[in-house]
């Protein structure tokens, strides 16, 4: 048996449901990397780079968590109403 051999004994359901997952982790990264980025280099022009680093993580982060929570609350409601699982 090889280490790296993965067998999957999944339905169909759960694999939508983990695809559904994977894109909504994808979703909560993206709500973090572009505002903090956006801001980053709004920063960066007037203040430099250590101040700049501080002034845009936290807003950006606070976007992430609003977006962490709705993804995940979408996840569920995903799984019992749409999947029924």
């Amino acid at each position: 048996m090889s280490l790296f051999k993965k067998e999957e004994n999944l339905t169909e359901d759960e694999k939508k449901a983990s695809v559904v997952a994977f894109w909504l982790f994808v979703v909560s990264v993206f709500a973090w990397v572009i505002p903090f980025t956006v801001l980053f280099v709004l920063q960066f022009m007037k203040l430099g780079i250590g101040p700049a680093l501080v002034a845009s993580l936290w807003p950006s982060l606070l976007t992430f968590a609003v977006t962490a929570v709705l993804c995940v609350i979408v996840y569920f409601l995903y799984k019992k109403f749409v999947l029924k699982i």
